[in-house]
């Protein structure tokens, strides 16, 4: 029985999906008893598909159905026979101190539910880590100091393992038994849940993966962006009052106005050669929910189909 289960979920990302499942691989070569690998096909380009031919011992969810982020996983984890989980992007690339480290610390720590490591990005640069909270006067410092006067942004980087507030999607390990226990993902709060369950959830410094950014779909950003800030307002709606929640939105909105600027300029200089337009539209998106109450704001994220 394997230690370990990853569940990738794929949409529209054929080639960095099997960059992503031969990084696991390749990471995991020596181990005595290999990890269980589940990719859920969401989209029609075959990537699951061409996974299964590379790699046969890969375990291929793939019926038609687009089940998004949090179903795709749920379904994955279904068929999980692994101790942990290990929710994983299909444009994230393992590294030697990706896996092992997060195993570790998740087998001398009971009460650790769930856990992340660094994030770096393609020139293997820190970006960012588990323990980052976003609050109305971090957002403000970050539109009207580090933005508009030229001020570079610095993270907190511990480096001791830390609690943190979530751990970040894009590579996340569970404990399968705290999954079936809050009954998978729902695409907002798994570390808030997990915490009111009793769980902990840690930052681990000495684990490190990398993440490509948005890349699994050239027009994911036209609703991952928004469905981001709605997370983040239905975490803090049910946390906060209503004055934090005018200051969240109104902080939001004047980090958001300058993506947009910004994005607009860069795809008049770009001409189209880029996904800026699709920031564009995403952000666009996203200054509506900002706006809007948050029952609204999910429609205009996921519109309910005609019938």
């Amino acid at each position: 029985m394997p230690n370990l289960t990853i569940v990738i979920v794929s949409y529209q990302c054929r080639e960095l999906l099997l960059q992503t499942v031969a990084s696991v691989f390749q990471v995991a070569s020596a181990w005595p008893v290999p990890p269980e690998v589940i990719v859920v096909e969401n989209g029609p380009d075959g990537g699951g598909r061409a996974v299964k031919a590379c790699f046969a011992d890969v375990i291929l969810v793939d019926d038609g159905q687009n089940r998004g982020f949090a179903g795709g996983n749920n379904a994955g984890a279904k068929l999980a026979t692994g101790r942990y989980l290990l929710l994983l992007n299909p444009d994230t690339i393992c590294l030697p101190e990706t896996l092992e480290p997060l195993l570790q610390f998740m087998d001398e720590h009971p009460r650790c539910g769930l856990c992340g490591p660094r994030i770096l990005d393609a020139q293997r640069r820190h970006t960012t880590n588990p323990e980052y909270a976003s609050t109305p006067g971090h957002m403000l410092k970050n539109a009207f100091w580090h933005r508009l006067a030229g001020r570079r942004q610095h993270q907190a980087r511990p480096t001791q393992p830390c609690v943190a507030d979530f751990a970040h999607g894009s590579c996340m390990l569970v404990r399968r038994d705290l999954y079936q226990q809050l009954g998978g993902l729902d695409e907002y709060e798994f570390a808030s849940r997990a915490r009111q369950a009793g769980w902990e959830t840690w930052f681990v410094p000495a684990a490190a993966v990398v993440h490509l950014g948005e890349g699994a779909s050239s027009s994911a950003l036209s609703r991952v962006l928004p469905l981001r800030l709605h997370s983040a307002l239905v975490v803090y709606g049910r946390q906060r009052g209503i004055l934090w929640m005018l200051a969240f939105r109104f902080s939001a909105l004047c980090n958001l106005l300058l993506d947009l600027l910004s994005a607009l300029l860069r795809m008049l200089r770009q001409r189209g050669k880029d996904r800026s337009l699709d920031r564009v539209i995403g952000t666009s998106r996203t200054i509506l929910v900002a706006l809007v109450p948050i029952g609204l704001g999910r429609r205009l994220i996921c519109p309910r189909p005609r019938k």
